[in-house]
């Protein structure tokens, strides 16, 4: 956490992600990012896959969609993105997709 001097009570002006403290977590656990043998984890689509999404399905053997929605939803819109971009911004790409293009789906 992130803190501003308010006088005399320190303010967060930053709150950790799960997504921030996983790559944080998985970066200082792993000799091979500190040794520079390998690169580190970033906030983006490839730690959501390796350090959320995996371990939450790998014991069943299956998607995260089936995870979330076993019995499966209907599909409007398929959404392709970039592994390396920030899932920040992805996320808010999506939410401002469905703000335009919610009020249209019926």
């Amino acid at each position: 956490v992130i803190f501003e001097d308010a006088g005399d009570i320190l303010q967060p002006i930053c709150l950790p992600t799960k997504l921030c403290q996983e790559c944080v977590r998985a970066n200082r656990a792993d000799p091979a990012v500190r040794n520079r043998a390998r690169q580190k984890y970033e906030t983006d689509l490839y730690a959501v896959n390796d350090l959320i999404i995996k371990p939450d399905t790998r014991e069943k053997g299956i998607s995260y969609a089936e995870l979330l929605n076993p019995t499966g939803l209907a599909v409007e819109f398929f959404i392709s993105h970039h592994w390396a971009e920030d899932f920040g911004e992805f996320v808010q790409s999506v939410l401002r997709h469905a703000i335009v293009a919610g009020p249209e789906i019926s």
